[in-house]
């Protein structure tokens, strides 16, 4: 077993009793995979609205909230290709949830980027001048 499979089940606490009763792992399985797309589906509308309505800190809290959505993402898809699952091979990349995926993501990197790049965002009236 690889170091990062050794470190996953002890992150996921897999060698627990808890899973070796098959329902219960079933039911637990699904249960995570649910609250994992609910925090996922968090993190994307948190990053597409903080740069918004918080400027640059939310915009810096956003570019956070990416970076470990990111993070996470990969994190998820490599466990599963080190126990020879391969995600892409049987799933339907473009559906509308990954339309709807795609677009908070790019609207929460637009605005991280247009509030970092410039002082002001460029729709904001300046009170200050």
């Amino acid at each position: 077993m690889t170091v990062f499979l050794k470190a996953a089940r002890f992150i996921g606490d897999l060698d627990d009793e808890f899973y070796r009763d098959e329902r219960q792992r079933d039911v637990w399985n699904e249960a995570s995979a649910v609250g994992f797309q609910l925090s996922q589906w968090i993190a994307l509308v948190a990053a597409a609205l903080l740069p918004w309505l918080a400027g640059r800190p939310g915009a810096w809290t956003a570019l956070g909230i990416l970076v470990a959505w990111f993070v996470v993402s990969i994190v998820t898809q490599l466990y599963a290709r080190q126990r020879d699952v391969d995600l892409y091979a049987t799933a339907k990349l473009w559906r509308p949830r990954s339309a709807a995926a795609a677009a908070l993501y790019l609207v929460g990197v637009a605005g991280i980027f247009l509030r970092l790049r410039y002082e002001n965002h460029p729709f904001e009236n300046d009170a200050a001048t």
